[in-house]
Parts: C-alpha cells; structure tokens; sequence
C-alpha cells in the first residue's frame, strides 16, 4: 500500500498517530461498524468533549464534582480533531481499501465546512481493493524467482480479479497492470534468451589456440561429453586442460555449451575430484580419445 509514503509525504506533526492508526485499522478496514466505532473512539473526541462540557455545567449546577476529562489511550485531543482528520484524509484518499474511514473522515470535514463532497462507501469496491492491491501483488512476485511461475502467479491473479463482483476503475487497473507484467516478463526471457545465443566470442577464452583450433577443440569436447554430467564430463574436461587444450573453465562458462552437466556445487567437486592423480586411471582413457579427435579434426 502507498499509504505510508503518503504518510511520510503528508502526515506533518501528525505522522506518528496516523501511521499507527492506519496499522490498528487494516485488520478491520473492512468491517464499517468496527471503522465507525474506531473513529468515534480515538479520532473525533469532539463530542464527547462536548459533552463532558454539559455533565460538568450540571455537576456544577447541583454541587456535585466534576469529573476530569479523559480520553483512551493514544486518542486524538479535542483541539487537535479538525487539523488530524484534515490531514489523514489527504493519507488515504487514494486508498480505496480505507472507505469506510474515509467516509468518516469526509462526512466529519462536510458537517465542519459545510461544503457536500461524495463518500459514500462501496463495500464490493473496500473489499476489491483490499484483496487485489497491485503494491501488494508486486511484493508477492518479487518473491517468485521462476519467470513461468511469474506469468502463472498473474494470470490467475487476473482471472480471480475477472470473477470478482466489483466492476470499476480498480478492477481495470488492476487486470491492465497483469496483463501489461506479464508481457514484460516474457519480453525480458525472450531477451535473456537471444542475449544467450548471441554471446560473444570471449566466452570462448577458456578454451586455448586461434578461433579455428577454439571450435575444433569445442567440437571434441562435445562428441567426448555429449549431454552426460559433471561425473563424466570433469574427466574430459581435465584430460583437455592436460594435454594444454584448455584451461580450467568456470561453471558459468561451461554450463553454455553443456546443459546437463548439473549444478555448479557438483561440477566443483567433480572437477576437484579427478585433478587430483589418483583418479589418473579414469582420465587417462579419455585424454587419448580426445588427442585422437583433436588429431582427426586436424586433417
């Protein structure tokens, strides 16, 4: 919700009580008889300063003592009641999900101003609004890391939002805001994936020699290799990088050319594990396969 950057933009002396205000009131924003009761409890103690006014007149008019005046815990004085509520209003006037406090707020500035401005309260739209609330579902999608999942997260979003009862303004917003990620996310992927095969020729200094002996090289290595993992290949990788063919790749630079070799921690430890000579035995077979292949692509 941008409430509380409309709190830090616009609460004034104010930002402390409303910030934790808005914070009492988002558990019961949708209940108008609980917002109503808040209200008249913390926010507009006009009225019961008022009447604390007539109970002491005739306290004092039959001799009696008049009680203190007091108030709850962290409620608004009475001479502070029209600058607060001016103020919240401006906090939550874009925030459809806060109508029902709205409504109080505005009906308090119209009885007060004399001016008549519209806040009736719509139900379908506070209850919308408060489950289908964009900052909320970007929040969420940050979360997600899969692009699919992204895309699939949205679009059922979209369709629980396409069935709900409330039409208007918001429900537009909202599926526009799906529909419009959810492009986004795809042209991002499409862009990775060009971005992908289209990776320059550094990408290849790994591998030693002039561009011609880089392909040829890259060529064994994938006739040796084929679509097998890290177990296999590390054997190969390291019979290459012995008879001076390559240098020792990083995993970002092999897991281009060889999809299946698994997860970076396990081609680590398997290319550790057989640079070591006691596995000797177990490269040594395909260090002469691919001194052959690098022979027979030569001729």
């Amino acid at each position: 919700m941008k409430i509380f950057d409309n709190i830090e933009k616009n609460g004034s002396e104010y930002k402390e009580d409303i910030h934790r205000m808005i914070n009492d009131l988002i558990n019961i924003r949708d209940n108008e008889e609980a917002t109503s009761n808040y209200f008249d409890t913390y926010i507009n103690t006009l009225p019961k300063y008022e009447r604390w006014k007539i109970d002491s007149v005739n306290a004092k008019l039959n001799n009696e003592d008049v009680k203190p005046f007091s108030l709850p815990n962290g409620a608004i004085f009475p001479d502070k009641v029209l600058s607060f509520i001016r103020l919240l209003l401006i906090c939550i006037k874009s925030e459809a999900s806060f109508g029902y406090l709205f409504y109080e707020c505005q009906s308090f500035m119209n009885r007060e101003t004399g001016f008549c401005v519209d806040c009736m309260p719509d139900k379908l739209k506070i209850l919308y609004a408060i489950k289908f609330d964009i900052d909320n579902t970007v929040k969420e999608l940050d979360e997600i890391e899969n692009q699919k999942e992204k895309c699939l997260f949205l679009l059922n979003k979209e369709r629980e939002s396409n069935m709900d009862d409330y039409n208007g303004e918001l429900k537009d917003k909202y599926e526009s805001f799906c529909k419009h990620e959810i492009e986004r996310i795809k042209e991002e992927k499409s862009l990775k994936i060009a971005n992908h095969k289209n990776r320059p020729s550094e990408d290849l200094t790994w591998i030693l020699g002039n561009k011609e002996q880089k392909e040829k090289t890259l060529n064994t290595l994938k006739s040796l290799i084929g679509g097998r993992k890290a177990a296999h290949a590390c054997k190969v990788l390291i019979a290459a990088i012995q008879c001076g063919a390559i240098i020792k790749p990083s995993y970002s630079q092999i897991i281009v050319h060889f999809k299946n070799i698994g997860a970076k921690s396990g081609y680590q430890r398997s290319l550790n594990k057989y640079m070591d000579k006691t596995y000797a035995s177990e490269t040594d077979i395909y260090l002469k396969l691919f001194q052959n292949k690098s022979s027979n692509s030569g001729q």
